[in-house]
């Protein structure tokens, strides 16, 4: 890169190409093949201190007895001359997976660790990532400063659009790459929130939103209302409910959805920076900022917290509107808060925050007209989610529903999280502080920091940009300010309340409907979005500079470094197999009853057709833990609730307690439909005769409890 600065661009790139090529290949070469899974029978004559010592003569690590005198191994140096030497000693009496006459491995597992030298499966890892790391800078080098590829940019004002969309869509193909083959059958991370929000959307699918049937989610039955337990995600309802009319595929929906809100982040940021700097790569770089920001991370499983392309063009339409006083800009801006609206909850709360904070920075007194257009674009966009907040409103007071101030206090962040890192991230894990609660993880990254400095620095100190001033003085306060109320309502550090000891958020919680939200730290996903912005900024000006330019490659590649998360794809449940009634009531046990933080009863019950007694949410009815209890406590009441409305299926899962299934076959009216070994499925006949009651309840008055387990 020096050279690159002193005139020397090509030798700059030869050096870069040997690299990379090169420092794979020697790391290889020095630490030796990769080690693998082989098991030794020791001859029994062998104590442990001479096992020890042979294990440490043979390089063998991780050793697990299997029975007797033999143990499985990770053999870390594989070579011919430590085979022959291993199965040549007379303390070995016999191996596996190893051919003992060409002394080399079979049929065995290969591991990640090596035995040349010490830590050597650690330096190829680093030889890779410093290999990957060259090429990434070089590409984007050769992308962003490239003179041909300036030129024909700057005669075509779309050729920037697609290549930082084509760009945001290929870093996020990479972050899901496991995922990519089984989009149809698989989900990101977890079978908790992304099994949810995958119900959640096929459920959208089948019903009329804020018809009477779509507010009766299948979950937590015989209630009715259940859909105001959680998200709604209507705000997806365009994009997931035409794939799954078509496929009949929630799964490949929700993975579809998944896939494009990152790239959609980037784009709506891309278009906010270019309009606030004229320049494309500051609008990329800052929504690279924004869609892989570490915060994303974090919230890689929440799909409502990646929906936030809402917010970026909100903005963008506001600032045009400020800029050109067009009403398309209004209308930028209409759909930008309508979005917001209906895809995440929290940011009901903290978005309209940050857009009063903008009237203030960027309306004079006197823009008396303006002040009004763009009040009646919020009250006209408002207006169109009203029934679905009213709605919202009925049925948690209907039911009691709200957070109490220790709950919200224990989802807040403390002053020093602003340095820890979620337990996904890849590129700090052992160097920051891992938070296990991914909530409170609000690192931003150095590289979008440093950016976001020069931007301020830059917008405040210098003549040239003062145009730019405004702007970013607004956005970091933003970020400030977002940042206090993600400290929720006491000012923490480690968990120890200092001045002011409580902040803006203690307010907050004043105002009506503010206890319905539970997690204060997710007000730091409009802080990034600030954040983002200013990055854009330092960006702009660093592309102006003839040699400030080539800083923002390596930049760029660090920002997508710290931003880097890992995941498995987890296979969804397959559908009962056998026909259950629709609108049947079932109790679905994967251990006990909503006791291992999964969805997988209440998807199987939007696709199967029928209502679940348990389920998986932000909310739990009062219910919920007497039935866990009786259950647990093989109390036949437990049921007596539910067989008064309908037959109750009962669906055993080879992770329930034996006990308990022993318990439900002793019962004299149970009846077993299915043993397949896999899963048991059960009947309970309805009690009582004569024609049965409704099978939802209706919605309880104030103060009343719609449904009691009688466990005396």
């Amino acid at each position: 890169m020096i050279a690159v600065l002193r005139g020397a661009p090509r030798i700059a790139a030869f050096s870069c190409a040997i690299a990379i090529i090169c420092l794979p290949i020697v790391a290889r070469l020095v630490t030796g093949p990769r080690g693998a899974l082989v098991h030794v029978r020791w001859e029994k004559s062998v104590d442990a201190s001479a096992r020890q010592r042979l294990e440490v003569r043979f390089r063998l690590a991780d050793g697990e007895q299997l029975g007797g005198s033999t143990w499985r191994y990770d053999l870390l140096d594989p070579s011919r001359g430590n085979i022959r030497d291993l199965v040549g000693d007379p303390t070995v009496e016999d191996t596996q997976h190893i051919d003992r006459s060409r002394f080399i491995l079979v049929d065995t597992t290969r591991t990640a660790r090596r035995g040349r030298i010490a830590y050597g499966g650690m330096l190829v890892t680093a030889a890779d990532r410093v290999a990957l790391t060259l090429a990434a800078i070089a590409a984007l080098q050769v992308l962003l400063h490239w003179s041909c590829t300036l030129s024909l940019l700057a005669d075509n004002r779309q050729r920037p659009i697609l290549l930082a969309a084509t760009s945001y869509l290929v870093i996020t193909a990479l972050l899901f790459r496991n995922l990519l083959l089984v989009l149809p059958t698989h989900l990101f991370g977890e079978l908790g929130d992304p099994l949810l929000n995958t119900s959640t959307v096929a459920w959208n699918a089948k019903h009329l939103p804020l018809s009477t049937g779509w507010w009766n989610f299948p979950a937590f039955a015989p209630l009715s209302g259940v859909t105001a337990f959680t998200e709604h995600l209507l705000g997806a309802y365009p994009l997931t409910s035409p794939i799954i009319w078509v496929t009949g595929n929630a799964v490949l929906a929700y993975n579809a959805l998944q896939l494009l809100t990152l790239p959609l982040n980037g784009l709506a940021t891309f278009a906010l920076v270019r309009e606030l700097t004229g320049s494309w790569i500051g609008g990329f770089i800052g929504g690279l900022a924004f869609a892989f920001a570490p915060f994303t991370g974090a919230h890689a499983l929440h799909i409502q917290m990646l929906m936030a392309f809402g917010m970026p063009f909100a903005l963008y339409g506001l600032h045009r509107y400020v800029k050109y006083g067009a009403m398309r800009d209004l209308v930028w801006f209409g759909l930008g808060w309508f979005s917001v609206m209906l895809s995440n909850a929290y940011m009901l709360v903290f978005f309209p925050i940050l857009v009063a904070l903008w009237v203030l920075f960027f309306l004079r007194r006197a823009d008396t007209r303006r002040w009004i257009a763009i009040a009646a674009t919020v009250a006209a966009a408002t207006l169109l989610v009203a029934p679905l907040l009213l709605g919202y409103h009925i049925r948690q007071t209907a039911y009691g529903l709200s957070r109490g101030y220790s709950e919200i206090l224990s989802w807040s962040a403390s002053i020093q999280q602003l340095a820890s890192i979620n337990p996904r991230a890849v590129l700090w894990a052992g160097w920051l502080p891992t938070n296990t609660d991914y909530e409170q993880s609000l690192f931003p990254g150095f590289a979008i920091i440093a950016l976001a400095a020069l931007g301020v620095g830059v917008s405040v100190r210098s003549e040239a940009q003062r145009e730019w001033r405004r702007v970013a003085l607004f956005y970091l306060f933003g970020a400030c300010l977002m940042w206090t109320f993600a400290l929720g309502p006491e000012v923490r550090w480690f968990n120890v309340r200092v001045p002011p000891r409580y902040g803006p958020y203690w307010l907050l919680l004043h105002l009506p409907g503010s206890h319905s939200i539970r997690v204060p730290a997710r007000a730091w996903l409009p802080a990034t979005l600030c954040l983002a912005v200013c990055a854009g900024l330092g960006a702009a000006w660093l592309a102006s500079r003839r040699r400030g330019k080539w800083l923002i490659a390596p930049l760029a590649t660090l920002m997508i470094a710290e931003g880097w998360f890992v995941g498995p794809a987890v296979q969804v449940p397959t559908p009962l197999p056998l026909h259950v009634p629709p609108d049947a009531l079932v109790l679905d046990l994967l251990r006990m009853i909503d006791a291992d933080g999964r969805a997988d009863p209440q998807y199987l019950a939007v696709v199967g057709n029928y209502r679940v007694l348990n389920g998986y949410s932000g909310y739990s009815p009062r219910h919920i833990d007497p039935l866990r209890d009786a259950l647990a406590d093989h109390n036949v009441e437990a049921f007596v609730p539910f067989r008064k409305r309908s037959d109750v299926y009962v669906v055993a899962r080879p992770g329930v307690e034996p006990q308990f299934v022993t318990w439900l076959e002793s019962l004299h009216d149970t009846e077993r439909l299915i043993d397949s070994g896999q899963l048991k499925v059960y009947r309970l006949r309805r009690m009582g005769s004569g024609p049965p009651p409704p099978l939802l309840l209706p919605l309880p008055k104030a103060g009343e409890t719609p449904l009691t387990i009688d466990v005396n």
